[in-house]
């Protein structure tokens, strides 16, 4: 029997071994290699947009790639471990250490072919509909199946050389030991695993710290949270999880009841062994669900901004002295009106003043007459008659939110007057908080009409005068705000020629449907490419459980087979091994997805979300549902062996 021959025969007899490792690793080739063929599909080279895909499809590889490098390296390393007593026997055949690395790299290196080209298959296979389903997700066209010669060859080569890199540097693993050592393999008996009360309350003062900074607004909050919790939760799978399971077994009314005493007992030896795996899984499944819900607050923040936005049509000048300035929107005006479409105007100027009380930052002044425009558009206090010394404060609260996600209405610095000069003093009447994401000033002072063109003229002739602009906003009432535009609907239609018409060296455009459209096309995109990651990352954190079950299966089997023997039984042994695999499943998901929650709630305000806890909640339960379906597959296949070995 030639070495090829004996490494076939070792992969092909431990099949139930290899199984996990190889369908995720095929996994992996076949999503690399689909998106590798979305990359380089002709019908993206014809658009900015197709130009745009293939940027977030490189991305996509580049962690596909550096994620299946570290998955494939962890899972030869949980192989071998596990195969400690079969190179014990060969070594006393006779083999020679060298001969052992041979067979090994030789084992990879048939896993990895046989992983290449079950991926590359799957992925021909699928390739359509995986076609037809990024046509639907990301809005191309034209995304019609080809023969994907450039995928194939980067897919091949990338994994290919992934294989290899990985077989050469199992040998690491393999660290010379005595015959009676590998003989012995993973029967040695474990010594009680044990937890450091100073490492025990540092996770939990980590893991408490950053639960109270997440009450709190220091700046950037967020950073010092996941660094807080990212320390808490390393080492409360390292020690605190081991301390805990130890109070919980000097409780004796609870140790002796039922089987607790049977999987507390096995549970602190199986978290102390895995929790580097633990820890791992943690990371990966956070990032996972916070990515995705990221993305859905995203959306629903897109949602929300199209059916809140009462104006179909906003057009914005930077500078209303330029003569004819005003040329964009008597184009769009006449746009409008060849398309018989009624609409009503709100045209208001305003200019950035700085007064004494504040001298940080700029207010924006405008007319009483624009402001009554504007009053049951907002739902702003009515205000019939301003006198020349008096003002009213507006603070725009339409980018600040607070952790509850509703719009900050308190907070803002009070000011009983404004004093622009020694002449110009007004007496704030009243100071208010609305919600105005339309309007881009932080603060406005709305002042009498004659008092606001005096003091327009007295501002532009003084140098180095502020430009004032104008903003001019389109209601149309047949244009509904209450549904999501349709890419046939007449309102995309008309905007569509309005921004060809538009040249925008004056101003800006801001038109709601296609913004709409625009940004949920670019969140389908991301969408696109991420879910297929996530199931990615869920696949391979139920695999490295996997092996972690595999590895202890025989040992798991000699512990319930003694125990039967005085009188375990086949319920109490299933009701041991399921709370077990319960802990192991979902007890980082579990960590994970708290972490998820508070970190995406925390830097949804930078990200201009106003609540990201529905959306995170999405996310968390769809991988609760997912994760529920391996456990309970894995469950029946691990219980099934168990209960072999017991009789």
């Amino acid at each position: 029997m030639t070495f090829s021959q004996f490494a076939w025969n070792n992969v092909t007899r431990n099949a139930r071994a290899y199984v996990a490792y190889f369908l995720c690793s095929t996994f992996s080739v076949s999503i690399f290699f689909s998106y590798a063929i979305f990359m380089f599909h002709p019908a993206l080279l014809s658009d900015e947009l197709g130009r745009s895909v293939q940027v977030g499809m490189q991305a996509a590889e580049y962690v596909i790639f550096f994620f299946s490098f570290f998955f494939v390296l962890y899972s030869i390393s949980s192989f071998l471990k596990a195969r400690k007593k079969e190179f014990g026997i060969l070594t006393i055949l006779g083999a020679e250490q060298s001969q052992i690395y041979t067979i090994v790299f030789m084992e990879n290196l048939i896993i990895g072919a046989l992983s290449i080209g079950s991926g590359l298959g799957f992925g021909l296979l699928f390739s359509k509909l995986f076609l037809l389903l990024s046509t639907e997700m990301t809005g191309l066209e034209g995304l019609n199946f080809y023969f994907p010669t450039q995928a194939i060859g980067l897919t091949a080569g990338a994994f290919a050389a992934l294989f290899i890199i990985i077989s050469f540097t199992t040998t690491f693993f393999l660290r010379k030991q005595q015959t009676l050592e590998l003989l012995k393999g993973s029967s040695k008996p474990k010594k009680e695993p044990k937890a450091s009360i100073f490492l025990s309350l540092l996770s939990a003062t980590c893991i408490g710290g950053a639960f109270f900074l997440a009450q709190k607004d220091i700046g950037q909050t967020y950073i010092f949270v996941l660094g807080l919790g990212t320390i808490g939760t390393y080492f409360f799978f390292t020690q605190l999880s081991v301390y805990m399971i130890r109070l919980m077994k000097r409780s004796q009314a609870f140790f002796y009841r039922g089987v607790n005493l049977l999987w507390l007992s096995e549970m602190a030896y199986k978290i102390k062994d895995s929790a580097r795996i633990f820890f791992i899984i943690t990371v990966v499944t956070a990032m996972a669900c916070g990515f995705l819900s990221i993305l859905l607050s995203g959306d629903a923040q897109n949602k929300r901004e199209f059916t809140n936005n009462p104006f179909a049509i906003q057009y914005k000048s930077y500078d209303t002295v330029t003569p004819n300035w005003d040329q964009d929107v008597l184009r769009i005006d006449q746009i409008l009106d060849r398309n018989e479409i009624k609409y009503d105007q709100i045209q208001f100027e305003s200019l950035n003043v700085m007064f004494e009380e504040e001298t940080s930052g700029l207010f924006g002044l405008m007319r009483l007459s624009s402001y009554k425009q504007l009053v049951e558009v907002y739902n702003l206090p009515d205000v019939d008659v301003l006198e020349d010394q008096e003002a009213i404060l507006i603070n725009n609260a339409s980018n600040t939110y607070t952790r509850t996600g509703e719009k900050q209405t308190k907070g803002f610095t009070s000011y009983p007057t404004l004093t622009f000069n020694a002449s110009s003093s007004f007496d704030v009447l009243m100071q208010q908080s609305a919600a105005m994401p339309e309007i881009y000033n932080d603060r406005l002072v709305v002042l009498s009409d004659e008092r606001f063109n005096d003091l327009y003229k007295q501002i532009l002739s003084s140098p180095n005068a502020q430009t004032p602009s104008a903003t001019v906003f389109y209601i149309i009432p047949e244009w509904s705000n209450n549904h999501l535009p349709q890419e046939a609907s007449q309102e995309l239609k008309v905007t569509g020629d309005i921004n060809t018409m538009i040249n925008n060296d004056l101003g800006s455009t801001s038109l709601r449907a296609m913004d709409y459209l625009q940004m949920k096309q670019e969140f389908s995109i991301i969408k696109f490419v991420w879910i297929f990651i996530a199931a990615m990352f869920s696949v391979s954190s139920v695999s490295f459980l996997y092996f972690k079950l595999y590895s202890d299966l025989k040992s798991d089997q000699r512990m319930y087979q003694s125990l039967s023997r005085i009188g375990l039984t086949e319920q109490e042994m299933s009701r041991s091994a399921s709370i077990q695999l319960a802990v192991l499943f979902f007890l980082p998901l579990f960590i994970a997805s708290l972490g998820a929650i508070i970190t995406v709630e925390l830097i949804g305000p930078d990200l201009g979300m106003d609540t990201t806890i529905q959306a995170s909640l999405t996310a968390v339960v769809g991988y609760f549902i997912v994760q529920i379906v391996y456990f309970i597959i894995i469950r029946a296949l691990y219980v099934q062996k168990l209960k072999k070995a017991m009789f």
